[in-house]
């Protein structure tokens, strides 16, 4: 539960002190990837304080690349041999085939 003397940031802001683009904040709010919000009208956006510093000590990292936004991690796939036989290969040929659907979005 956050405090109730918790000051609450506007998106402008929160931009400032961040040192990003309220486009940035927009986006990350839409993809889930940014801080907490609490949405205080239709048309206004509010980030506590304590919710933001929270969220920047989980993105706190050791090493360049530890932290992989979800939208970028991939789905374990199994691995695709070569085919000994022709009906092997036919079914090799038709694993690969699902394969690039699916990781192209079915694009060819």
């Amino acid at each position: 539960m956050h405090n109730l003397f918790d000051p609450i940031l506007s998106e402008e802001e929160l931009a400032k002190w961040l040192a990003t683009s309220r486009p940035t904040l927009q986006r990350q709010r839409s993809d889930g990837s940014g801080p907490p919000f609490v949405q205080l009208s239709e048309r206004r956006i509010g980030y506590r304080k304590s919710a933001v510093e929270d969220w920047l000590m989980a993105r706190t990292i050791n090493r360049v690349g530890a932290l992989v936004p979800p939208r970028h991690a991939l789905e374990p796939v199994a691995k695709i041999t070569a085919a000994a036989t022709s009906s092997d290969f036919e079914t090799s040929y038709a694993n690969a085939a699902t394969l690039t659907l699916r990781t192209n979005g079915g694009a060819t």
